[in-house]
């Protein structure tokens, strides 16, 4: 049952609202509530139950919300496929309460709740459930017409699913499941890629996994071709992926995985597509096309830039940082790989119970020499050994013009009288001190205070002694993660900052417009970066990322003129349809994902025009938004199960959607009751025209407003209206309890002798 279309029964819309106010009240009791302002909009996302940052997986009883438990993921398999400057995600999850206080209890109707995050500028495609045998896939739809859809047949006892999405944070609700059966669904996601010289990553989803009260294994499937190939998780490079020839599903490459419950996150990876530095793909429609485009302008360029000679030292401490040396290390290379030139080379200075120089000479920057030096130091000795280190360090890379990366965690001088003697003790072990930059990832030391300024751990000296020698100093605390701050940490080292070039994409029969920049998921973590394509670079070795469209034909043309480390460059590249990967309409998914986030302002809320925008190509793109989302319904008379829904299918658009219809009235012809709100949206005061079907008596009629709670506002007298067919009043947002209704959506209910009729309003600020 449509409620945006049909008129509902009293007994069917209450008990809606009392699970709202129900939720509501368990709200309160724990100060937390979720609220998404709009300039017309208030989201309320009711039924949350723990603080935003925090994944969970929970089996409960609808109507007694106290009643729940951790559920179970008893299997789990992911779908991987390349796209272009994203990897697309397709994630199945069985789920049962097997194992909990839940599964005892007989009830036919629990419901899955499940609230988690996904990396930031992630796209949400597609959601399936499965009822029985059959694939619902999941229709798209603004947001408050698929929660009323979604809160009235869960009251039905029917199955539905509903997956919504608050800024970084998703909500995925099914129901119903019963105490001893399973529900099996699927979500699809596209994550922005980041790159290293050989090498494109993105994040598994281990977070949903670890939401289980049991951690499934994990079946990876991936399919790749001439563009992609030699997956692997990079944490467990050692898994193989074997060839799989399915009849259904085509050839793939499969691995399985028994997850380790103390792994902080599993990488994705495969084989770069860059061929001299360049990729393009593109998708035409028929009417306007769609392309992605990934260059590294040092590679590209291939400027005579010197090469560098990067002395590491690494101290590390267990007892002083959360993160592993493992994860380190694989920060450390992925972030090194991504910045350096062919001709870098570097060397590694650590302690066993001595101080080690990994390799007898430097070794070229690549995969296989750092794979092979990492290894071997994955067992050097877990406590500080900070002082031997960095004079072993600086004397090396003095003595053989490199420079030097500390990556340190150690907090052994949080006095200052020691630390300024460390650093007069190394300035007079060598002439001069070579640049240092310093990557630290203590987060467990201590604070000291000098000058009447904090530091933090080793801050004071790591300060000092990237002063001295002209480096610089970058920590986890301020970067947040360890990717991050080993990411700034290399770009520091390659000395980018005498680039600057202007670059402009086109086509030769026809041009391109509308374009983004594609933020990688390390960066995007790390720091606030603008969705608009640059039309300047000022860093050589940054992979530049961008998505847009363009009218006419191939070949695609990218021109770039400026300097390079001081030198004049200038160069256009041309790529025809033998260097272009052709692919279907996914690319124009992810071109409307960042367009929309491009409509949405900093530190503000979106205007009205914006958010009106947003749901739009939401809905047209099938691409989820703060303001839309999926839902999956049973098979019923009108609508089918999936039947090209499989592994290997691609998300397409198609399905039934439903838009906000601002300034537009819904109607219940079953009821025969028409109502005019205008204006809708309104912020000071709205004019309500109700036409009542002949023969309905205004006295046996009521009238109210309500919020999004279900919870009623005011009561609106209709004892003025005997023997009229036509209600004409104004609401200027006054409540029976004094005061006036704050900005957010609220609810017009007409409860007539034969069923009750709901319409929107919308109050703007």
């Amino acid at each position: 049952m449509v409620v945006a279309q049909f008129g509902v029964c009293e007994d069917m819309v209450l008990p809606i609202f009392q699970r709202y106010e129900e939720r509501c009240n368990m709200e309160r009791k724990r100060a937390l509530r979720l609220m998404v302002c709009a300039a017309i909009i208030v989201l309320s996302k009711v039924g949350t139950m723990y603080a935003q940052a925090v994944d969970y997986l929970l089996i409960l009883d609808p109507r007694q919300g106290f009643n729940r438990a951790t559920g179970r993921i008893e299997e789990a398999t992911v779908a991987v496929r390349p796209r272009d400057l994203y990897m697309e995600f397709g994630l199945f999850l069985t789920i049962s309460p097997r194992g909990t206080a839940m599964a005892s209890s007989g009830n036919q109707n629990l419901e899955i709740v499940m609230n988690f995050g996904l990396p930031p500028n992630a796209i949400v495609t597609d959601s399936w459930l499965w009822v029985g045998d059959s694939i619902m896939q999941a229709q798209i739809k603004d947001y408050w017409t698929a929660s009323s859809i979604y809160e009235t047949i869960v009251g039905m006892r029917r199955d539905p699913s509903i997956f919504t999405k608050t800024n970084d944070r998703y909500e995925l609700r099914v129901y119903p499941i019963s105490a001893t059966g399973v529900r099996k669904i699927k979500i699809a996601y596209l994550v922005p890629l980041d790159w290293s010289s050989d090498r494109v990553s993105a994040p598994l989803p281990l977070n949903l996994l670890k939401t289980s009260a049991f951690m499934p294994p994990l079946k990876i499937m991936f399919w790749g071709n001439n563009w992609w190939s030699a997956p692997q998780v990079d944490e467990f490079s050692d898994i193989v992926f074997a060839p799989v020839r399915d009849t259904a599903n085509g050839n793939f490459l499969s691995a399985n995985l028994q997850v380790p419950s103390v792994a902080q996150k599993l990488t994705f990876s495969t084989k770069s597509p860059l061929q001299n530095g360049v990729y393009v793909s593109a998708y035409h429609n028929g009417k306007e096309g769609f392309y992605q485009m990934a260059f590294r302008p040092s590679e590209v360029l291939q400027t005579n830039e010197a090469p560098k000679k990067v002395c590491i030292v690494i101290d590390y401490d267990a007892t002083k940082s959360s993160t592993t040396l493992a994860q380190t290390l694989k920060s450390l290379q992925e972030s090194l790989l991504a910045n350096a030139s062919p001709k870098d080379s570097f060397n590694v200075v650590f302690s066993r119970l001595s101080v080690e120089l990994a390799s007898a000479s430097w070794l070229a920057t690549t995969r296989d020499n750092l794979d092979k030096i990492f290894a071997r130091i994955n067992t050097m000795m877990l406590y500080g050994a900070l002082p031997n280190l960095v004079l072993n360090g600086v004397t090396y890379a003095a003595a053989n013009n490199g420079v030097m990366l500390l990556v340190a965690n150690s907090d052994g001088f949080t006095s200052s009288a020691d630390a300024n003697q460390l650093v007069k003790d190394l300035q007079s072990s060598v002439k001069k001190i070579p640049p240092v930059t310093i990557l630290d990832f203590c987060d467990k030391g201590r604070s000291i205070s000098v000058g009447g300024r904090s530091y933090y751990g080793n801050g004071y000296l790591y300060t000092n002694l990237a002063q001295i020698s002209g480096g610089a100093a970058f920590s986890t605390r301020e970067l947040g993660t360890i990717s991050a701050a080993a990411l700034q940490s290399a770009q520091s080292l390659s000395g980018n900052k005498a680039v600057q070039l202007d670059m402009y994409s086109t086509m030769q029969n026809g041009f391109c417009f509308s374009r983004y920049s594609v933020i990688p998921t390390s960066e995007a973590l790390s720091s606030q970066v603008g969705r608009l394509a640059p039309a300047s670079i000022t860093d050589g070795k940054k992979m530049v990322l961008q998505t847009g469209k363009f009218l006419g034909s191939l070949p695609f043309i990218l021109s770039l003129a400026g300097t390079m480390s001081s030198l004049p460059v200038a160069k256009t590249i041309v790529a025809t349809t033998a260097q272009i990967e052709l692919i279907g309409g996914v690319n124009e998914q992810i071109w409307s994902a960042n367009y929309m986030s491009s409509l949405l302002p900093t530190g503000s809320v979106p205007s009205n025009a914006a958010i009106a925008e947003i749901v739009a190509k939401s809905l047209e793109y099938r691409v989820l938004s703060n303001y839309t989302a999926f839902l999956a319904l049973e098979p019923n008379d009108t609508l089918r199960a999936c039947q090209n829904c499989t592994l290997t299918s691609d998300n397409q658009r198609g399905g039934s959607s439903s838009g906000i219809q601002l300034g537009v009235a819904l109607n219940y012809p079953d009821l025969g009751v028409r109502c005019t709100i205008s204006p809708n949206p309104f912020s000071t005061e709205t004019s309500i025209e109700i036409t009542l079907k002949e023969n309905l008596q205004p006295e046996k009629c009521s009238l109210s407003i309500c919020n999004a709670m279900g919870q009623v506002l005011t009561t609106i007298s209709l004892d003025g209206y005997v023997g009229q067919s036509v209600l004409r009043f104004r609401w200027d947002g006054e409540i029976q309890s004094g005061g006036f209704a704050s900005p957010g959506l609220y609810f017009l209910m007409l409860k007539t002798p034969s069923g009750l009729a709901v319409w929107k309003l919308l109050k703007t600020s």
